[in-house]
């Protein structure tokens, strides 16, 4: 019994240095602006490939995220601006600027569906045969 009481206090150790021990890497993503000015952009999706592991930008550009054991680049990807993939050896902080994707729409398709509502009225009829005696 001895012997299962240190084995089960070896694997908490373990999984606790384990926990502390998980790097991370943190950076900010900006892009450049017409004026010429680096701006933040907030709501940047940035995620490890092969994996469901990612974050969002906070509305300064700035991130922080995880590294996984598996994977080794970073998919940044924004609407209207083009994915950056960044390789990831054993940097701590990753500064990103994303430039805007030169993808112009021909056309936009705009699709309505009209609901209709059908009523239904319930009426109350009262019927009566008169004769005609009466």
């Amino acid at each position: 019994m001895k012997f299962l009481d240190n084995l089960i206090s070896f694997f908490l150790l373990v999984t606790f240095i384990n926990s502390f021990s998980q790097k991370s890497i943190d950076g900010n993503v900006t892009y450049l602006d017409v004026s010429g000015e680096y701006l933040p952009l907030s709501g940047v999706t940035i995620i490890w490939e092969n994996t469901s592991l990612g974050t969002l930008t906070d509305t300064n550009g700035n991130y922080k995220i995880l590294i996984p054991e598996d994977s080794k680049k970073l998919i940044f990807k924004y609407i209207g601006f083009d994915d950056k993939i960044i390789l990831v050896d054993d940097d701590i902080s990753i500064n990103v600027i994303m430039t805007e994707s030169q993808n112009i729409l021909d056309e936009v398709v705009v699709n309505k569906k009209k609901k209709t509502l059908q009523k239904s009225y319930f009426k109350t009829q009262n019927i009566t045969n008169v004769s005609s005696e009466e």
